[in-house]
């Protein structure tokens, strides 16, 4: 179902070579029109990705503590103390640089860009959700359709 894992695995299986690019300037794309959708169309192939059996508990961890964890630390900057001060402030801006950097080259807006550790913490609670899903051998659906539940113990 994550044709952005499943494509590139193909084409490389076929003997062809794969490569990112930005394709910004060539096409715009509107895969999610509300909070929703956005929801289940990541829950739809969450098992195939983050949320793998092997990689949600690492994930998880690396996305809260990297991504989240600074700004949690800095709503306490009273009560840590100087030295986690200063390195949560350092990595809060690190987190937030990249997406500054990428505001006028990917048309973002500021918004989204603070909002970001509430983005990450949405998506590992996707991840869970659809794992957990999976567990329970409910299957993901998506634009009306249902797909068949990947055997997470298996993976």
């Amino acid at each position: 179902m994550h044709d952005g894992l499943k494509l590139p695995r193909a084409f490389r299986s076929a003997g062809f070579r794969t490569d990112l690019f930005d394709a910004t300037d060539l096409a715009t794309c509107r895969m999610y029109r509300t909070n929703a959708e956005v929801w289940r169309g990541l829950s739809k192939n969450a098992t195939e990705g983050l949320g793998a059996p092997k990689a949600i508990l690492p994930m998880s961890f690396v996305l809260f503590g990297g991504q989240v964890l600074p700004f949690l630390l800095l709503a306490f900057a009273g009560s840590i103390p100087r030295l986690a001060l200063v390195v949560s402030g350092s990595a809060a801006v690190l987190v937030l640089l990249p997406r500054f950097v990428s505001i006028p080259r990917f048309k973002q807006s500021v918004f989204s860009a603070l909002l970001h550790p509430l983005g990450v913490v949405a998506l590992i609670g996707i991840q869970w959700h659809a794992f957990f899903r999976s567990l329970l051998g409910k299957p993901a659906e998506w634009r009306g359709r249902r797909y068949a539940v990947a055997n997470v113990n298996a993976a």
